[in-house]
């Protein structure tokens, strides 16, 4: 009977729905990583038509941000692969809904059913340790630019009491 193959296709459904919610935070993180490489972008370019005298503690700070931008780089490539990793989490689901509702009139294909789900959950998985290794490394850029406006402000405090 077909309203037999409804109860079952709630599982994938509520997989789709937590990945899509999972997907959208990582959008959104996504989002912000790219923002920020374009501000470190745009500061960047400010530096190049400073005077000589504040050569020494821009320096600092643009080798600063070329290091920052580097890594924000590497975050971005991380956070898409996690994106991906979601998205295929969602097409193995749909893919399940789709096999419990032909399993209804063709009952052979039952055992696809499994292993789309499964290979939706494992994707799942992969997403999420990308994002948990970008969240790590979320931690090092801040510390490091932390660190980077200490060096700056030790700098300019130094050039100061030159004056």
């Amino acid at each position: 009977m077909p309203s037999d193959a409804i109860q079952p296709l709630i599982a994938p459904s509520v997989m789709i729905s937590a990945c899509g919610l999972i997907c959208l935070a990582l959008y959104g993180r996504f989002a912000t990583i790219l923002e920020r490489i374009r501000g470190m972008h745009q500061e960047r370019l400010g530096l190049f038509d400073l005077t000589d005298d504040a050569h020494k503690i821009l320096r600092i700070r643009f080798e600063g941000l070329e290091q920052q931008t580097q890594g924000m780089l590497r975050r971005a490539k991380i956070m898409q692969k996690a994106i991906c990793s979601m998205l295929v989490c969602i097409g193995f689901m749909l893919a399940s809904s789709l096999a419990i509702g032909a399993a209804v009139w063709l009952p052979s294909i039952r055992w696809a059913v499994v292993w789309l789900f499964v290979l939706g959950v494992a994707s799942m998985m992969v997403g999420t340790a990308y994002a948990l290794t970008e969240l790590r490394l979320a931690l090092k850029e801040v510390e490091f630019e932390h660190a980077s406006l200490e060096r700056l402000s030790d700098s300019y405090q130094s050039t100061e009491t030159k004056s």
